[in-house]
């Protein structure tokens, strides 16, 4: 509160097969047109880059500056703005998969 700003800080998972370069215009676009409309968005948004290679995708991180306690708001409707401009853009957000090998071979019985 000191310093009468906060950060808002979003890590947005796209899945490996997405065009980076694409999926990081897709989430600027989403965010500036927030910065646009909310007073509580201080500065132009802006993304450092690649935050994480996961085990089912890669982080884009987004930082944003909001007036103080408003960061928590503002995230939420970055989400939800980001996430209708990705499917737009048809760019997957990624979700856990596992692949599960069924052996059909009978195993020897001891005994």
């Amino acid at each position: 509160m000191s310093q009468h700003w906060a950060r808002a800080l979003l890590d947005i998972d796209v899945a490996y097969e997405s065009d980076l370069e694409t999926a990081r215009r897709v989430i600027k676009d989403a965010a500036d047109a927030v910065w646009k409309e909310e007073k509580a968005v201080l500065e132009e948004p802006d993304i450092w880059g690649v935050e994480n290679l996961g085990a089912h995708g890669v982080a884009l991180r987004l930082v944003v500056k909001t007036r103080p306690s408003e960061q928590w708001r503002v995230s939420r409707l970055l989400r939800e703005r980001i996430k209708v401009a990705l499917d737009a853009a048809g760019i997957e957000i990624p979700f856990p998969q596992q692949t599960v090998w069924h052996r059909t071979d009978a195993i020897p019985q001891t005994g």
